[in-house]
Order: structure tokens, then sequence, then C-alpha cells
């Protein structure tokens, strides 16, 4: 994910930053804030038609269950691939802007670019999944407590 922002450096360091991020992320997919792992990067300068100074990379993964039978549990897997997929740049500007202000940021981003996820099952202790949305390279990462786990909802 691509985000025009004012100051890139300080951008990537403020925690208020990152905790308005973890939180736009999770509210994008219904998810909680605490399951959101992030890592900010400041994009080689160049020149921007807008108003914005710079550009960050946002590489995030988000742990889901893999297979929950609670009534009030947070979207699966497939949901919240899906909801990844379906979200537009700009209704991802609007949510980051307002989680940031929430948080007690004064930043301002646009987004600018959306990467496709894609989906990887991997064996794990703990029934958990992480869906990332990032660049080219990173992946959809599902963990079940089985290979042989079936998570249709995720093909």
């Amino acid at each position: 994910l691509r985000m025009a922002v004012e100051e890139p450096a300080e951008f990537c360091i403020d925690t208020r930053v990152l905790l308005g991020l973890r939180s736009a992320f999770a509210r994008a997919t219904r998810q909680s804030p605490s399951s959101v792992d992030l890592s900010c990067a400041r994009v080689v300068a160049r020149r921007l038609a807008r108003r914005l100074a710079g550009s960050v990379h946002i590489d995030y993964d988000i742990a889901v269950p893999a297979a929950l039978g609670a009534v009030a549990a947070p979207p699966g897997p497939g949901a919240t691939l899906a909801a990844l997929q379906a979200v537009t740049v700009e209704e991802l500007t609007t949510i980051v802007n307002e989680e940031l202000a929430g948080a007690g940021s004064a930043a301002l981003v646009q987004v600018t670019e959306k990467a496709e996820p894609s989906v990887e099952v991997v064996a794990q202790t703990t029934p958990r999944a992480a869906v990332a949305l990032a660049a080219p390279g990173r992946s959809l990462h599902l963990f079940c407590l089985a290979l042989a786990l079936a998570l249709p909802a995720a093909r």
C-alpha cells in the first residue's frame, strides 16, 4: 500500500500514526487493531502533483481466526480477503484519515496505490490466520491448525 504524506520520515516513526494505521486497516476488514502488524517505510521522494510532499509504503498483516464458532466473532479469512479486495483507494484514504485523527495525529494521507493480496495456507500450532495487503512479494497468509484444514472461502 502506498500513501502520499507531508513528512514521510516523521510519519513512519510517529506512534500515533502507527496506532491510527492499525485501527484503519482493522476497521476496513472488521478485525481488531491488536491483530494488525505493520511496517512503514519512506519511499524515495519524487515530485507529486498534489500538496503532499512524499510517500510511504505500508506492509501489513492481519491475524484472523481460521475457524470460529462464536456468534460475535470477527470475519474469517475469506471475508477478510474479500474486504481487502473490495475497498477502494478512495475509501482507504477516508478511513485512514479518520483513524489517524482518532489516534490524535494531525497527519493527512492520500492512498495512491493498493496491491492485490494473495493467499497462502501454512500450518501453525495456534488457530490464527494472517492477511497481508502489501506490495508484490508479500503474501496473504492463512494460518491453521493443520495443512489439511479446508478453508473454502479463501480459495
